[in-house]
């Protein structure tokens, strides 16, 4: 955890087993706890007495778990567990709920308390992006070469909308324009741009990208984007 005035280095967060892939935000709330104790690397709240604060993330890791950290007092308060490969991707939707992509070609949607309460089943390889859209729904992208939409009242997939052909190549290679309803899909060599409400791909850039891979894609304050490649370059 880094300070946002000078950007030095505050604490450190233990406790995956391996490589973390991703973090996200949870909506700011107050988590009360009477015990915090102890287990190996993790730590589990007990009651609701002590106040731990309200400035929580999630992280997703290689070894296959999704933990909740607070960050005022950089304990983990919940691990959860389920998938049977690395996870990719984690996010918690506008509703409340955790949903998790993993390697193990499964999206899990969980509680806070880390109750897994529905697993979306279809991509047939790892399943690596999501993205929550304006509607509700979900988007994943996968190493199926597929991008997938999931109605979020039926936990089902909207097969007629998947879009065939596009490679998704890592977690944070997919970035959703919400007031355009546009997603950006990084692939190898390419940039797919997909219009949402067409479920289609309406433009691929290959400009300047040279064939590598895209690792990440983010917006500037003045518009613009910036992209992560394998090249070692943005």
């Amino acid at each position: 955890v880094y300070a946002k005035k000078g950007f030095k280095l505050q604490n450190m967060m233990k406790g995956h087993k391996g490589i973390v892939y991703s973090l996200s935000k949870m909506e700011s709330r107050e988590v009360t706890y009477s015990a915090i104790t102890n287990f190996g690397n993790d730590f589990v709240a007990e009651d609701e007495d002590e106040d731990l604060g309200c400035n929580m993330i999630l992280s997703a890791s290689s070894d296959g778990t999704i933990k909740q950290w607070n960050t005022d007092k950089y304990i983990c308060l919940n691990t959860f567990e389920g998938h049977k490969g690395g996870v990719w991707k984690v996010l918690m939707t506008e509703e409340g709920f955790i949903v998790s992509a993993s390697g193990d070609h499964t999206i899990r949607m969980w509680t806070e308390e880390g109750n897994n309460t529905h697993t979306l089943e279809g991509h047939t390889d790892g399943v690596v992006s999501l993205v929550e859209l304006k509607n509700g729904n979900l988007a994943s992208g996968s190493w199926d070469n597929t991008i997938r939409f999931w109605d979020m009242d039926s936990y089902k997939c909207l097969e007629d909308h998947t879009i065939n052909n596009v490679h998704c190549h890592l977690g944070e290679s997919m970035f959703y324009l919400k007031e355009d309803d546009i997603l950006l899909v990084g692939g190898k060599g390419n940039i797919y741009i997909i219009d949402i409400l067409e479920y289609k791909v309406i433009r691929t850039v290959t400009n300047g990208l040279n064939g590598y891979a895209i690792s990440s894609i983010s917006r500037l304050l003045n518009g613009s984007f910036i992209v992560g490649t394998s090249s070692n370059q943005c």
